[in-house]
């Protein structure tokens, strides 16, 4: 682990803006978790569902692919429940050929279960801690306000992970989504510190550095081992844990 005290960082930055989703709260492993327990009884049920390894494999292969297909249908930029309920339809609908009803009751269980897997990082809680001490932090998350919502009441040390941030914006409430660098300058206003002077921290190649980037930001990609984006990201650091940017400099 880096030592926290050994750190350049705070004398080229006066803020750091993070995002949320699998860079300080592994969604990913929640979303895993939730739709392995809701189709854990499939696997004796349906026949078909064994032409996949696991539960992880469907989520990340026909499951992540109908969302995505979903998505690039909608005008809509901001994520919609839609997206998931419609990967569903196809995969447990038109591929395992069970039920509207049923597929319904699946999309239904699976929105209640992965909240309850919702945790963060193990380098999270100190890096936060550290940071905040020392200079304001801010925080730029797409998606729904009821889901991010959970997400930012995640208890730290005793206080709420939103508690920890002089700025956070939803991209729902503010109608904008990265990586539109509108966004990022929000947020840079709402701080009142200049963009080059704001680094932003994210995992996704796209929707982080290159908005950050885009702002004028110090953009760091957060290219943790198990990361579903496979880059390149022309970021001015990259790292592959919160640890690691405390060595910055």
């Amino acid at each position: 682990m880096v030592s926290l005290g050994s750190s350049l960082l705070f004398e080229k930055v006066h803020a750091i803006i993070f995002d949320l989703d699998d860079t300080l709260v592994n969604s990913q492993t929640a979303w895993h978790k939730g739709f392995d327990e809701v189709i854990v009884d499939l696997w004796e049920q349906n026949a078909k569902i064994s032409d996949f390894k696991s539960a992880e494999a469907i989520y990340e292969g026909p499951i992540r692919k109908g969302i995505e297909n979903a998505q690039k249908l909608s005008s809509n930029s901001e994520w919609n429940d839609e997206y998931i309920d419609s990967a569903f339809k196809d995969f447990f609908g038109n591929y395992l050929g069970l039920t509207e009803t049923s597929c319904i009751n699946l999309v239904t269980r699976y929105k209640k279960a992965w909240p309850k897997h919702l945790a963060l990082f193990a380098d999270v809680r100190s890096v936060i801690e550290y940071c905040s001490d020392k200079i304001p932090l801010g925080l730029i998350t797409n998606g729904l306000t009821q889901d991010q919502n959970l997400k930012l009441n995640i208890e730290v040390g005793g206080k709420k992970l939103r508690d920890y941030f002089d700025v956070c914006l939803i991209s729902e409430e503010v109608g904008i989504t990265k990586p539109n660098e509108e966004i990022f300058k929000i947020a840079c206003s709402a701080l009142k510190i200049e963009p080059n002077k704001i680094m932003f921290v994210g995992d996704n190649p796209y929707d982080d550095v290159e908005g950050a980037n885009n702002a004028g930001m110090i953009s760091v990609w957060l290219n943790r081992p198990a990361n579903r984006f496979s880059g390149p990201a022309e970021a001015k650091y990259e790292i592959q844990s919160l640890e690691e940017l405390l060595s910055v400099n």
